[in-house]
């Protein structure tokens, strides 16, 4: 049995860090503390696991975060 991280343990640590809204897979501090690579903002317990987002649907949500970071509409 290897001790390396599983492809789904990875991505149940990837969110949308609450700091600098960038989607990342979190780094494991301790056994109840989790930081962004980024920004280094720490969360306290194991990310909360979320449904799946297709592809398309996250295009969706970018597009939408760009808009709303820029005022503008396309």
């Amino acid at each position: 049995m290897s001790t390396s991280y599983s492809g789904e343990k990875i991505m149940q640590r990837q969110r949308v860090c609450p700091k600098c809204k960038s989607f990342v897979t979190h780094e494991k501090i301790s056994d109840k503390q989790f930081a962004c690579p980024l920004c280094g903002h720490r969360v306290n317990g194991p990310p909360v696991r979320v449904r799946r987002i297709e592809a398309a649907e996250l295009a969706e949500i970018i597009a939408a975060q760009l808009r709303e970071k820029t005022g503008g509409s396309e």
